[in-house]
């Protein structure tokens, strides 16, 4: 009778092993860590309500935004409800839309549209375009080539600065 000794895996065998375990336990996307950060909206001085912020980072990042409660409060979101923003600077764009007069009538129609028997409620549809609502806001926070507004996000930041100003004489709002 024959002794054999038991095989060992080779040593590239083992690398090759050790390799893919390793690649696997790195793979998978991990989110930078966030910084839960709040902030309230005025326009001189008095708090905005239903502002949509949005802050776009300068250079790579991921936009956060946020919609102001009735007192102008805002919490930041990136991924999920409310938590947070990452680390960054960003531009600060801030815009309170409301339906215009032809707007209205639209929303109206859509609200009181009877879809005939044969179709779902979801087909029927009616197209808003940038006409149909109008900013309340002054017009230079609300795209990104014309808003000076920005704030830097840093650890431990906790609350930031939204102030608005209404637009003076000779500017357009």
């Amino acid at each position: 009778m024959e002794h054999r000794r038991p095989r060992c895996p080779d040593a590239l065998g083992v690398v090759i092993g050790l390799a893919v375990l390793v690649s696997i336990a790195g793979c998978g996307y991990r989110r930078p860590p966030l910084v839960r950060v709040e902030g309230v909206v005025t326009l001189d001085g008095v708090p905005v309500a239903e502002a949509d912020i949005t802050l776009v980072p300068v250079g790579p990042g991921r936009a956060a935004r946020g919609l102001a409660s009735e007192t102008g409060r805002v919490t930041f979101s990136t991924y999920a409800f409310g938590d947070g923003v990452i680390p960054g600077t960003y531009k600060v764009i801030v815009s309170k839309q409301e339906l215009t007069k032809r707007g209205a009538r639209k929303m109206e129609a859509l609200r009181s549209a009877q879809p005939p028997a044969d179709k779902m409620a979801s087909e029927v549809m009616i197209e808003f375009t940038d006409g149909d609502y109008r900013n309340l806001l002054p017009s230079k926070y609300a795209g990104l080539d014309s808003t000076d507004l920005s704030v830097t996000i840093e650890r431990g930041t906790k609350s930031i600065p939204l102030s608005l100003t209404s637009a003076r004489s000779g500017e357009a709002r």
